[in-house]
């Protein structure tokens, strides 16, 4: 299995879990905006969670396309070729890790820049403002962690 085919794979797999599923695409929206920015969201977030699901394919590709080319970067061709097998519990193991790299101090700056953009080019603009507010209160989140 050569690099192209693990990272091919590696996305296969977080795309199969994590965003080709509406309503459970909705359900991890809800649940990461009422962590994220439970007192900055002028509107319920009932609300956002019915508009912006639809506007984010393309964020959750993009997201599992560098999580698939940095661990060909970081882990030995022999490892990967393993994890890529196609075994449920090393699938178990791909999902596990990329929500571990969502969680990494490199996506929690990168996504609120990935939002903004997908924004301005890709919803309506009341999903845009959406969006926008959106990236603003992980910005914020951000900001106050670094002066924590």
């Amino acid at each position: 299995m050569n690099t192209e085919h693990i990272t091919q794979h590696v996305v296969g797999v977080i795309r199969a879990a994590f965003s080709t599923d509406m309503d459970a695409r909705t359900e991890a929206l809800r649940e990461f905006l009422s962590v994220v920015a439970p007192k900055t969201l002028d509107s319920p977030i009932e609300r956002w969670c019915a508009v912006l699901p639809s506007c984010m394919p393309s964020l959750y590709e993009k997201w599992a396309t560098m999580f698939a080319e940095r661990m060909v970067e970081t882990i030995p061709h022999d490892q990967l070729q393993y994890l890529c097998n196609g075994e449920q519990e090393n699938d178990a193991a791909l999902k596990l890790a990329f929500v571990m790299f969502m969680e990494s101090a490199r996506m929690e700056q990168q996504m609120p820049l990935d939002i903004a953009a997908v924004a301005t080019q890709q919803c309506s603009p009341e999903e845009e403002v959406l969006l926008q507010t959106i990236s603003h209160a992980l910005a914020s989140r951000l900001r106050s962690k670094d002066t924590a």
